[in-house]
């Protein structure tokens, strides 16, 4: 896509939204681009003011405004707060809009987008949004009605917007990092640069994360814990890649551990694998423990902060199904064992599982959940289903019997396009479309009225 427009830059653009990693990555990854483009442009990212969030958008070079915004409320005794809290965030944003008059919002998904994006609407400043998923969420659906351009990551996604909503197949945006060379097998060094930190709740946000073969866990007997002066060496391993998206997965915490140690069971060797668990910061002793105890040796981190590096020397994924984390799959070229989230809008992870497995090497699984007032034993019957079905779908791929997961025996041929959702231009073709917005609106201001 080449520019044709008559503005040829972009001074301030702002991103509004950000509520998880899968909605803030692809604004990150277009800030990138504008940065490549014009190194002067200013960013400003606006969000719900978690600190993580912060802590990345700070370490892009953008600015980080704190937008009061709450979820949709499930009781009728939250919707007062609710409604306050949009109040001020839409006040809070329209009074930005007003001083510092951005040329383009750009709305990254979730309810953190709404007060921004709206603000910008009502403005008549051009509004641009970014669609993750398969199926468009809430936020995208209601704010696609005054949107200049709604860039979509998937086709199937133009089935559930309205009619003559102004749609652009571009891809989602990921960093270029994801697309740079080819996967092969990681190094020790590939290992910690990828996982060796974990983005904290500290001041600096940044803390090292202990692997762990390096210290004993709590309450985990000495005889149980793995030892690391047998292990193969690092640089010889196949890597698996646990992910739990931003937050973690506390089902895959429970689950990998177990399925692991079936295969262990079932005679498949891990000898040649090394496990890398990001769990959630809050999960990390927890899911280290069922690791130690299931005999495994396992690296439990609770963030990665270099996920292109992680991927890239990686074999084989297992993880939720967030729109940005299967467009990193794709760009990196990645198999992957994917979990649905059973709980996602509008069953939204699903439709991307099977939209990603139909383009690229990838198995699905479904967390199948038990009934509704479940009694222990019903409970315990529910996990060993899926911890079983998880390790069926893993046995062909880790044991390197020519299934469709199974670990390529040597580097991707880099002219090997990647399956769509990736687009190594999605970004530059979003740039292009915020240029187009961003122009057509001056026009509009410099033509006079009639009478």
């Amino acid at each position: 896509m080449s520019s044709h427009h008559p503005r040829h830059s972009l001074e301030h653009v702002v991103f509004a939204g950000g509520g998880t990693g899968g909605h803030l990555m692809p604004g990150l990854a277009v800030a990138e681009q504008l940065h490549r483009q014009w190194p002067g442009a200013r960013l400003t990212f606006a969000g719900d003011g978690k600190l993580w969030q912060r802590d990345l958008v700070r370490a892009a070079d953008c600015e980080y405004l704190d937008l009061p915004c709450h979820p949709l409320p499930r009781r009728l005794a939250d919707a007062v707060r609710f409604a306050r809290g949009e109040m001020a965030g839409y006040r809070t944003a329209r009074a930005f809009l007003r001083r510092h008059r951005p040329e383009v919002v750009v709305g990254l998904g979730g309810f953190a987008s709404v007060p921004m994006a709206l603000a910008a609407a009502r403005a008549g400043v051009p509004l641009v949004l970014l669609e993750q998923n398969a199926v468009p969420g809430k936020a995208t659906r209601w704010l696609s009605r005054w949107a200049r351009a709604v860039c979509l990551s998937f086709p199937e996604a133009a089935d559930r917007l309205p009619r003559g909503c102004p749609i652009h197949v571009t891809g989602n945006p990921v960093r270029r990092a994801f697309f740079a060379g080819s996967r092969v097998a990681g190094t020790t060094a590939d290992l910690q640069g990828a996982t060796g930190s974990s983005l904290s709740r500290g001041a600096t946000g940044i803390l090292p994360v202990p692997c762990l073969a390096e210290a004993s866990l709590p309450g985990v007997p000495a005889a149980s814990q793995p030892s690391s002066t047998t292990s193969p060496d690092p640089g010889s391993l196949n890597q698996l890649l646990v992910l739990g998206g931003s937050g973690g997965a506390e089902a895959l915490n429970r689950a990998m551990p177990e399925a692991l140690a079936r295969l262990s069971r079932a005679g498949v060797s891990l000898d040649d694998w090394r496990i890398v668990h990001q769990s959630g910061e809050e999960h990390v002793d927890a899911t280290a423990r069922r690791y130690a105890l299931a005999g495994l040796s396992a690296r439990v981190v609770g963030w990665i902060g270099e996920m292109p590096a992680a991927m890239h020397c990686s074999a084989l994924a297992v993880c939720r199904a967030g729109g940005t984390t299967l467009a990193e799959l794709a760009a990196a070229r990645l198999p992957a064992v994917l979990v649905p989230y059973p709980h996602a809008a509008d069953d939204h992870q699903r439709a991307n599982a099977r939209a990603l497995a139909a383009r690229h090497p990838a198995v699905v699984v479904d967390q199948v959940l038990p009934p509704v007032g479940r009694d222990d034993a019903r409970g315990r019957l529910a996990d060993a289903s899926f911890e079983h079905r998880l390790a069926s779908a893993l046995v062909s791929a880790m044991s390197g019997s020519g299934g469709p997961l199974s670990p390529p025996a040597g580097p991707t041929p880099a002219s090997e396009v990647p399956a769509p959702p990736a687009n190594p231009s999605a970004a530059t073709e979003v740039v292009e479309l915020l240029l187009g917005a961003a122009a057509s609106a001056a026009s509009r201001a410099k033509t006079p009225r009639a009478g």
